[in-house]
């Protein structure tokens, strides 16, 4: 699971880019991960994933997504912005 930040601002002041604005999507802020339990025909997990502070995140999203030990291909993804209050 991830806490991605959208509309981010970085003033550059140094390299190619230095003294632009660069505006950046979609960056993973905070993320974490956690076995799954096959039980019943189902598989059931828990994660804890602490909000980052949303005045230094711009607009957030969460992505969760399930994928087999050690593999990068996903079997299941989902995901979304995060509303405020919900």
């Amino acid at each position: 699971m991830a806490w991605l930040g959208s509309n981010l601002v970085s003033d550059v002041r140094r390299g190619e880019n230095a003294g632009r604005t660069l505006r950046h999507d979609f960056i993973v802020l905070r993320q974490a991960s956690g076995p799954l339990t096959a039980k019943e025909g189902a598989a059931t997990g828990t994660v804890t994933l602490s909000q980052p502070d949303a005045r230094d995140s711009g607009k957030l999203a969460v992505a969760a997504w399930v994928s087999r030990r050690d593999e990068l291909e996903p079997l299941q993804v989902a995901g979304g912005w995060w509303v405020s209050g919900q």
